[in-house]
C-alpha cells in the first residue's frame, strides 16, 4: 500500500512539472507573439543586417532640412524613395509621428526600410485612401502585404502590431516581419545597445546610426583603391556610431559616439585629449592632414609592441617619442607632396639620436638634416601608407620630415607666404570641431586640387564628385569603450 502510494504521488509529480512547463512555454509564446510585439520599439523592426539607420523624432524639421542634400545622399545611401514615404505619412497624417529609415546593402546598391507606429483603424483608412481592394494582398507569416504604385515605382507595405511598414524591396518587408516575431534583434548586440541606450536618452534630435564596417566599406566602390585608407581608418576601429544629424542647406554635421574594441580602449585610454594648435605649420595649400595627440607617447607605444607589422615604425617611434603628430600632404600641380611633423619633448628626445651625423646643412634659411631613421606608418597605423623619414627641418616647435629634400624645399617655400590658418576651409572645419581632441582628420578640394585623386573614372558625373568641398572627422580619448566623435561635410 505504502508503494502503491509512493508511485501515486511519483506521478503527479511528474504531471505536475510536465504541466508547469507546457504552461510556461504556452506563456512565453503568447509573450512573444502579442504583448512582446506589441510593445516593440521601432528599432526591432529592423532587420540585424542594417548599414546604417535614421531614428527620426522631428520628422518635419528632418524632411525639410534634408532635401536640399537628398541628391547628394541618393547618390550613397539611395534615400530616392523618402518622398513615396512622406505621401503614405501625410495619407495617415502622422506626419508628426517618429519613424525609422533603415537601410541594408543589396549588391552595391542599399534597399530602404521605413517604419512607424500606427492604429489599426489608421492603417484601414489608409486602404480606403488608396482605394486597394483589401482582398488583394500577398500573405506572409499570416501578415497582409499590400502594393501600391505603378509599374516605375511600386512600394510594398504592411501594418502588423501596430507598426507600418513599407519598403519598395518586398523581400527586405518580409525580413522586417520576420525580424519583428524574431526574439533576437539589435538589441541583442551589445555594442549596439551600447549605442542605442544613448539615443533613448535624447529623443528631441534626429540620429544617424552606423555600422561602419558595412557602410564605410560601401564607400570603396566609389574610390580608387590606393585611397582606401581614408575611409578604412574610420571603419577600422569603432564598430556601430551613433550621432545627432544636422542639414543645413550645403552642409551636413553629426556629433555622437562610437563603440571601440577592447584593444584601443587600452591602446588610447591613457592620451588624453588635448588641443592642438597645428594650423601654422601647415602650408595654405595643405589638402589633406591627419593628427594624433599622444601625450603619453611611451605607453602608446607599448600598445602597438605585439604586432608584427609595426615592428620597424616602432623602433622609429621609440627614438622620436612625439607628443603631437600630423600626417599632411601639399599639390604642386600633378605633384603630391606628403610630410609627417612631429612635436616633441626634448627634455626626453635626443634629436641627435635619429640625426645622421655626416649630414650637410643647405643654404636654406632652415637646415635641411638626413636622419638615420627608416620608414614608418604615419600616427602607427597601417591604413595609410608607408613614409621613409628620409630628411627633416625644424620649424617652430615642430621636426618636419619628408622622403626627399625636394619636398621640404618646397614646404620651405610656401610657408612664410601663407599656412592653413588663413584657409576659409581650416577656420570653418574648426569652428565646427571640439577645440579638444584625440585626433582629426581633414579633406579638401582647392583650385588646384580636384576629387579626380581619390575617385574612380566611372564616378566623376557624381554631385558629390563635382560639389564636395570639404570633410573632417575628430575624436576624443576613449572612456568605457566609447569615443566621442565628429563629422562635419560641406558642399
Amino acid at each position: 500500500m505504502k508503494n502503491k502510494n509512493s508511485s501515486v504521488i511519483k506521478n503527479w509529480a511528474i504531471i505536475g512539472t510536465i504541466t508547469v512547463i507546457i504552461c510556461i512555454s504556452i506563456g512565453l509564446f503568447f509573450y512573444n507573439s502579442y504583448f512582446r510585439q506589441t510593445n516593440a520599439q521601432l528599432i526591432e523592426t529592423v532587420p540585424t543586417d542594417a548599414s546604417f539607420i535614421f531614428q527620426v523624432n522631428d520628422n518635419r524639421t528632418f524632411v525639410q532640412d534634408i532635401t536640399p542634400l537628398l541628391p547628394y545622399l541618393n547618390e550613397i545611401m539611395d534615400l530616392k524613395s523618402l518622398p513615396g514615404f512622406e505621401f503614405f505619412m501625410e495619407q495617415l497624417q502622422v506626419v508628426k509621428n517618429e519613424f525609422i529609415i533603415s537601410g541594408h546593402l543589396n549588391g552595391d546598391q542599399y534597399t530602404i526600410l521605413y517604419s512607424c507606429k500606427i492604429n489599426e483603424n489608421q492603417f484601414d483608412q489608409l486602404i480606403k485612401n488608396l482605394e486597394i481592394d483589401p482582398r488583394n494582398y500577398i500573405s506572409f507569416n499570416e501578415n497582409k502585404i499590400y502594393n501600391f504604385g505603378t509599374h516605375y515605382k511600386k512600394f510594398n507595405f504592411t501594418y502588423h502590431s501596430g507598426l507600418f511598414t513599407i519598403s519598395e524591396n518586398i523581400e527586405l518587408l518580409k525580413k522586417s516581419i520576420a525580424q519583428l516575431e524574431s526574439t533576437k534583434n539589435l538589441l541583442e548586440h551589445q555594442n549596439f545597445k551600447k549605442i542605442f541606450e544613448i539615443i533613448t536618452k535624447n529623443k528631441k534630435q534626429n540620429w544617424l546610426i552606423v555600422n561602419n564596417g558595412t557602410f564605410f566599406g560601401g564607400l570603396h566602390q566609389f574610390i580608387k583603391p590606393e585611397y582606401h585608407t581614408f575611409v578604412a581608418q574610420i571603419a577600422k576601429t569603432p564598430l556601430w556610431s551613433a550621432y545627432q544629424i544636422r542639414f543645413n542647406e550645403n552642409e551636413i554635421s553629426m556629433m555622437g559616439y562610437s563603440v571601440v574594441e577592447e584593444d584601443f580602449q587600452k591602446t588610447y585610454d591613457q592620451q588624453p585629449s588635448q588641443q592642438n594648435l597645428f594650423g601654422s605649420i601647415l602650408p595654405f595649400n595643405t589638402t589633406f592632414y591627419a593628427t594624433l595627440n599622444t601625450p603619453n607617447p611611451v605607453e602608446f607605444n607599448k600598445g602597438f609592441q605585439n604586432m608584427r607589422v609595426y615592428s620597424q615604425t616602432l623602433d622609429n617611434y621609440n627614438k622620436i617619442l612625439p607628443i603631437k603628430t600630423t600626417y599632411f600632404s601639399t599639390s604642386l600641380d600633378s605633384t603630391s607632396y606628403y610630410y609627417v611633423a612631429f612635436q616633441i619633448d626634448t627634455n626626453k628626445t635626443n634629436i641627435s639620436s635619429f640625426t645622421n651625423p655626416d649630414s650637410l646643412n643647405s643654404k636654406n634659411i632652415y637646415s635641411i638634416n638626413a636622419t638615420n631613421l627608416s620608414s614608418i606608418y604615419p600616427l602607427i597605423n597601417n591604413r595609410f601608407k608607408s613614409e621613409l623619414l628620409a630628411y627633416f627641418i625644424k620649424y617652430k616647435d615642430y621636426y618636419i620630415f619628408s622622403s626627399t629634400k625636394e619636398a621640404l624645399i618646397y614646404y620651405l617655400k610656401v610657408i612664410p607666404n601663407n599656412n592653413m590658418e588663413s584657409s576659409p576651409y581650416y577656420r570653418f572645419a574648426k569652428s565646427n570641431l571640439p577645440s579638444e581632441f584625440t585626433y582629426e582628420f581633414f579633406l579638401s578640394t582647392s583650385t588646384s586640387h580636384k576629387w579626380e585623386k581619390y575617385f574612380i573614372k566611372d564616378k566623376h558625373k557624381m554631385k558629390i564628385y563635382n560639389d564636395l568641398k570639404l570633410i573632417t572627422y575628430s575624436y576624443t580619448q576613449p572612456a568605457n569603450q566609447l569615443i566621442s566623435v565628429n563629422f562635419f561635410i560641406k558642399f
